[in-house]
């Protein structure tokens, strides 16, 4: 092949051409510095196709291939896995710091001062049985302490509640990141049908699926045509650009469950929804189960003097 008279003026060109484009990727990197879940891009340059002519190959400049994401699928991962477990502990904290709000112990007001109280009452009515006025503040310190714990139930009821209302949040949550997740996947497809990567449609999902980590234990796998399947408890929330809702299902006791649409179980095993769920049906129940052990035990142990003593 006979090499044109232009031939360096085009190998010139395709040099700056590539290098002007490696610059605007460049500029897209500084111009979203602070935009979250982007990740740095960059040209990957390749030696152009060479020349054959009657005295060999020569070169014929550079060409950019793509445009690549500098990121580590590993560390991906690793992300993903300890923003779920910190999702789980930032929620399971959240919970014992009201349930600490909530018993406001050991300060004035507490159940402990109201009983403390109640039992005073009856020691200074051991040194005076007969005085009406002792009587009548035993019976007062009595009623206080009953409301004492009355309201520390209605405290623990109403977390429960409001642990159950923010559950179902996350419900809602999951079905709206699955769905963009879908979504995205869709544009994906169509934007790399060519062969070229669909760079910022890839950070956008990632950043969905970093939200979603952080709600429930994922596990993800990728397709050839760039689509991105997400499975939970072995059942797929996210299949390409089709998608599974999760719903609440009511219980007997005025609470819920959280399952599939098809009606099956989803299994939460860490995150900010297994959080909210062992607050609800495990971490509160206790106290509330401690709270009742305690009232009884109260009752029974003033009703045992009560009966032991003597009227005027």
């Amino acid at each position: 092949m006979v090499r044109s008279s232009f031939y360096g003026l085009n190998l010139g060109y395709k040099g700056v051409a590539a290098q002007q484009r490696a610059l605007d990727v460049t500029g897209h990197n500084i111009a979203n510095a602070n935009t979250e879940g982007f990740s740095r891009q960059r040209a990957v340059m390749v030696t152009d196709m060479p020349m054959y002519t009657p005295n060999g190959y020569i070169g014929s400049g550079v060409d950019i291939i793509n445009v690549e994401r500098i990121r580590d699928k590993f560390l991906d991962q690793q992300f993903r896995n300890e923003s779920n477990n910190k999702g789980y502990w930032d929620l399971t904290f959240n919970t014992y710091t009201k349930i600490e709000d909530i018993l406001n112990e050991p300060i004035d007001g507490s159940l402990r001062k109201s009983m403390d109280d109640f039992w005073s009452a009856w020691q200074d009515l051991s040194k005076d049985p007969e005085s009406a006025a002792i009587r009548t503040t035993v019976i007062q310190k009595g009623i206080t302490a009953a409301d004492s714990f009355n309201h520390l139930y209605d405290q623990m009821a109403l977390l429960k509640e409001d642990i159950g209302f923010n559950l179902q949040n996350k419900v809602s949550d999951v079905n709206s990141l699955s769905t963009r997740i879908a979504d995205i996947n869709l544009q994906i497809i169509r934007s790399e049908s060519d062969g070229r990567m669909a760079n910022d449609f890839r950070d956008q999902r990632d950043l969905l699926v970093e939200e979603l980590s952080k709600i429930v234990n994922i596990d993800i796998t990728e397709d050839n045509r760039g689509g991105m399947n997400i499975f939970v408890g072995g059942q797929a929330l996210v299949y390409t650009t089709t998608y599974n809702t999760i719903q609440s299902t009511p219980r007997a006791d005025g609470m819920f469950d959280v399952k599939w649409a098809n009606g099956s179980d989803f299994q939460a095993k860490n995150g900010e929804m297994k959080a909210l769920i062992d607050a609800r049906d495990v971490v509160v129940d206790s106290y509330i189960g401690q709270l009742n052990t305690a009232a009884k035990a109260f009752a029974d142990m003033t009703n045992s003097v009560h009966q032991s003593g003597f009227g005027l």
